[in-house]
């Protein structure tokens, strides 16, 4: 990776850690960096950006471990996620835009009850390692 390659990709993480809803989402078949409204970064590297992003404190979905037949749901019934603006008030729908809290739990619901702090977040190797919140607490500040 060249060092201009590098820069933007800290700098990328560095606005997602200060953006509202700001995280990392690793799946099958790669990372998405969800740094602004409607901007993401996405690649292959998902280990080297997850560490980076782990390092910086930005909360991370690692969802490989989670069923298929879950993630499917997830991505095609909603919600998403609000980044970098306001979540919807309630009543919600699958097109609704929500705080990442609510995002988090749905992921951990296939792996039973949510365990770790109050706001039920663990370090990686929760549910065999699919959630991986880290630094400031992905069900705090949202909503």
């Amino acid at each position: 990776m060249s060092a201009d390659v590098g820069d933007c990709t800290d700098e990328l993480v560095g606005r997602a850690s200060r953006t509202q809803g700001g995280h990392l989402s690793i799946g099958r078949g790669g990372f998405s960096l969800h740094h602004d409204r409607g901007c993401t970064l996405s690649g292959y590297d998902c280990e080297r950006m997850k560490a980076l992003c782990l390092a910086r404190g930005l909360p991370v979905i690692d969802s490989r471990t989670v069923p298929f037949e879950a993630v499917w749901k997830l991505a095609v019934s909603g919600p998403m996620t609000a980044v970098g603006h306001a979540a919807d008030e309630p009543p919600r729908h699958a097109l609704s835009y929500v705080p990442l809290r609510i995002v988090v739990e749905a992921y951990r619901m296939p792996a039973g009850p949510p365990q770790g702090s109050a706001a039920g977040l663990r370090r990686p190797g929760f549910a065999g390692g699919a959630l991986a919140p880290a630094g400031r607490d992905a069900g705090q500040g949202e909503g």
